[in-house]
């Protein structure tokens, strides 16, 4: 079986049953479909614009990947008739530097709160672990509370750039047991748990 074959299944915190797995260059059209459903604040926090589609060009880049250098897992609510796309985590190795990787995180607005964010995040983590990588960064805007509070408690670590960009980082463990042993740092070790298991 293939790494992007595997599918995790769990829970949201508010008992939403949610499959979780590595993106295909087939789920084009789920981009789409989450793009679509897209508030113009996620927009704009997520691509610093209120960009409304994304290009033929942009939905190959994010779906046709090698899962390696550039990895993505996507989140399905399963509750109802067909899985429904609900979110999208993604780490892409920076070029100079092989142990640090830029990550980024999008959850459509129904399904803020319910810790799929974190979720995501500490898949993409553990993954991004399992192939060297020692610290995500990402550039953030300064207004974006709800990706640092997201971040609280995992050691993060952010700086202006310039303007309203602010970058933010923090550190990946090989053991999920050296997270901070607090919120966000149990969300980690559950995600890790998640996706060892389903590469089993």
């Amino acid at each position: 079986m293939r790494d992007y074959e595997r599918e995790i299944y769990t829970k949201l915190r508010d008992g939403t049953p949610v499959m979780i797995r590595q993106v295909r260059p087939e789920d084009k059209k789920y981009l789409e479909f989450g793009m679509e459903h897209l508030s113009l604040e996620s927009r704009h926090f997520r691509f610093f614009n209120a960009k409304r589609t994304l290009s033929e060009k942009e939905l190959e880049a994010f779906t046709e990947i090698d899962h390696h250098t550039h990895d993505a897992w996507g989140a399905f609510d399963v509750s109802k008739d067909g899985p429904i796309p609900i979110g999208i985590a993604r780490y892409i190795r920076k070029p100079d530097d092989e142990k640090i990787a830029e990550f980024a995180i999008t959850v459509i607005d129904s399904h803020h709160g319910r810790g799929l964010g974190s979720l995501l995040l500490g898949i993409i983590a553990a993954r991004a672990s399992d192939h060297g990588i020692e610290k995500f960064r990402s550039v953030e805007l300064a207004e974006n509370q709800p990706m640092f509070n997201l971040l609280k408690g995992l050691d993060a670590h952010r700086h202006h750039i310039e303007g309203a960009e602010v970058e933010v980082e923090f550190p990946l463990y090989q053991n999920a047991d050296s997270y901070s042993h607090n919120t966000a740092g149990d969300v980690f070790r559950t995600a890790d748990e998640l996706y060892r298991k389903a590469r089993l």
